[in-house]
């Protein structure tokens, strides 16, 4: 009977990618796993018969099963969905800083790219921030090919997920997967501008520490908003450095990447929509305050 394997952690990267040539790149994803559909089992009364109308996923070659699924699933191997990717970023550039990676069953692998020099600038603070893509691929029907714009603050190392303002693509099927990219590219390129704004925007309006305290309390709970305020403490006193107090937390986290990359991505909201992130840290900052005094009305 073929069952589903546990979740594995996925073991992602910092944004500290090592330089790489395309060439090298292609070679990596060349020797990522491979699928293949098998005949599924389940059992029956006590007898195993043929699972109807499904299929199982096996990886090779480490010959473990990524799923169970429908006979009209497609298999888009790892190789097929980042190879045209890298040979189109090898129009930009040959020589990049990225980074090939898989889960321990590699029924899920990754691929993170950090673009040439034409997609960075100086922000408003004088640090140089870079951007890049990274894409997904997997075998368990989790996801199709899955592209997602990133930022990297080079000066601290800050991990910096931009989907609403640089945007995140999914395709079922690689074909034609090479022109979409350039258009993403090109796409990219120009949503710099909004980025640049966004941020001098966020470094022109304040955020009180006690609101600031409050946000971080109530998306990432109390223990890491104690850690996101000493960080903030040496930033400029903006939202700006609200920001990258909270990224550089979680871009520094490895006990649970998961969460990382989800609280990275809801990080962008204090850019995207500042005066919210502001009003809702007030409002927060309130209803903490109104508690701690009702504990201390029944501690008399």
């Amino acid at each position: 009977m073929v069952e589903h394997p546990r979740q594995a952690r996925i073991k992602y990267p910092v944004f500290k990618m090592p330089k790489a040539s395309i060439s090298d790149l292609l070679a990596q994803v060349k020797d990522l796993p491979t699928a293949e559909k098998v005949k599924a089992f389940v059992k029956d009364a006590g007898e195993m018969k043929e699972a109807k109308g499904f299929e199982a996923i096996i990886t090779r070659p480490n010959n473990r099963v990524a799923a169970m699924l429908s006979k009209r699933y497609e298999i888009v191997q790892h190789k097929d969905a980042f190879s045209p990717l890298l040979k189109t970023v090898n129009l930009f550039s040959p020589d990049i800083r990225g980074q090939v990676m898989q889960d321990d069953d590699g029924k899920r692998a990754y691929l993170f790219v950090s673009l040439p020099d034409k997609f960075s600038f100086k922000a408003g603070d004088g640090h140089e921030l870079t951007f890049g893509f990274s894409a997904v691929n997997s075998y368990d029907g989790t996801t199709g090919v899955h592209i997602g714009a990133f930022g990297y603050r080079v000066v601290c190392g800050n991990g910096m997920i931009m989907k609403k303002m640089l945007g995140a693509w999914s395709f079922q099927h690689i074909k034609g997967v090479e022109g979409r990219l350039k258009q993403i590219l090109k796409g990219l390129e120009l949503n710099l501008a909004t980025v640049s704004e966004r941020i001098e925007q966020a470094r022109e309006m304040q955020i009180e520490a006690q609101f600031a305290e409050a946000y971080a309390v109530k998306t990432t709970g109390r223990y890491t908003a104690t850690d996101i305020m000493k960080i903030y403490e040496g930033n400029e006193k903006s939202l700006w450095g609200f920001y990258n107090a909270f990224t550089h937390i979680f871009s520094e986290a490895t006990s649970n990447p998961f969460r990382r990359l989800t609280q990275l991505a809801k990080a962008e909201r204090i850019l995207t929509e500042p005066k919210a992130v502001i009003q809702e840290g007030k409002e927060f900052n309130e209803y903490l305050i109104e508690v701690a005094e009702i504990k201390e009305r029944n501690k008399k």
